[in-house]
């Protein structure tokens, strides 16, 4: 038995080899299951943005089927359509950095969050 001492030896060698050969494996091994793991918590985050976003919704359209004053809001928003004999007075658009920009003397921290 003292000839064959090296076989658990080498036998050990093998599995310590292939084990690091199975974790540093960029397309079957370690890097690649925590790769895997990353996008499915990213698909996750997203699916539940998603869902959320499809209860606003159904919100919305169920607002816009029992409310009248609901409907005619969301004509005149997102149509832009408006009343016969009604006047529409559209202002632009004013983004933050514009307005900081051209107000000298204020502070910028004196203006942010007034705006959407």
């Amino acid at each position: 038995m003292k000839r064959f001492w090296w076989v658990p030896a080498l036998m050990c060698a093998v599995a310590v080899w292939v084990a690091v050969w199975a974790g540093l494996d960029a397309d079957t091994g370690l890097r690649s299951w925590w790769r895997l793991q990353s996008d499915l918590a990213g698909a996750e985050r997203r699916i539940a943005a998603l869902k959320s976003e499809v209860a606003a919704l159904e919100a919305e359209a169920l607002a816009l089927v029992d409310e009248g004053f609901a409907l005619e809001k969301a004509i005149r928003e997102d149509l832009e359509y408006a009343r016969s004999g009604e006047t529409v007075v559209r202002l632009p658009r004013v983004q933050e950095k514009d307005i900081v920009g051209s107000l000298p003397g204020v502070p910028s921290s004196a203006v942010q969050g007034l705006l959407p």
